[in-house]
């Protein structure tokens, strides 16, 4: 079954958007709209915690919860990159081997 999807307008910076395109463009098969989209399912839990956490009106345990949702947000981005700049790799040496 399809997923349903919805249209989202969104204005970046040209140098921004310059750089985005760039690392797109790199990997196959990557798209604007799907790495943006993933950005934003790790993003959205991590703010919905914090949200939930600010209600709370504990200021330590924010504190310590944003330390830790956003060390966690990093580590994922760094492995997601990582494994990209991987395929890109294996992509590129696939790329120049003789037939």
């Amino acid at each position: 079954m399809p997923v349903e999807k919805h249209r989202v307008t969104l204005y970046l910076e040209k140098a921004l958007y310059d750089r985005f395109r760039a690392v797109v463009d790199s990997v196959p098969g990557m798209t604007l709209s799907g790495a943006v989209s993933e950005l934003l399912a790790d993003f959205v839990p991590v703010m919905e915690e914090l949200l939930e956490l600010s209600k709370s009106g504990d200021r330590d345990a924010q504190a310590e919860m944003m330390s830790l949702l956003l060390g966690r947000q990093f580590l994922a981005l760094a492995q997601e990159g990582t494994a990209a700049l991987r395929q890109v790799s294996l992509f590129e040496e696939e790329e120049k081997r003789p037939d």
